[in-house]
């Protein structure tokens, strides 16, 4: 799956449409990733130049229905969450502004699949059953 993966960018003349749930009024960037039933994702910001506030949400539309986790500060603490569907959920990272302010700021995630369990064993045959008895 992804492994270790990060993207320098910036919120400067980002669209200012959605607020974080701790709050945030400023540009914001939304971004998603995939993750896999039983999956992990970790992500967060490792470097920015503004005083921001992010926001890790999964499941729905943009900007995803189910809250992980918000963070006004550090603006360098990671999520983590644990996708427990049975089946492949969208999750959501939102970097928005403390305030009104904007600014560069560099994304880090990865996404760990576990494999899925081993099938369980094959049971034997049952015998056939005898024949009714006669009375």
């Amino acid at each position: 799956i992804h492994s270790n993966l990060s993207l320098s960018t910036s919120t400067v003349g980002a669209p200012n449409t959605h607020a974080a749930s701790c709050g945030g009024s400023g540009n914001e960037k939304i971004f998603y990733v995939e993750v896999p039933a039983g999956g992990e994702l970790t992500i967060g910001m490792t470097h920015n130049t503004y005083d921001s506030r992010h926001e890790t949400r999964w499941g729905g539309s943009c900007p995803g229905a189910n809250l992980v986790a918000c963070t006004d500060d550090p603006d360098t603490l990671q999520h983590s969450w644990i996708n427990t569907q049975d089946s492949s959920q969208r999750a959501y990272f939102i970097v928005d502004a403390y305030s009104s302010g904007s600014g560069d700021f560099v994304l880090a995630w990865n996404v760990t699949a576990f494999p899925p369990p081993p099938p369980l064993p094959s049971l034997p045959p049952l015998p056939p059953l005898p024949p009714p008895l006669s009375p």
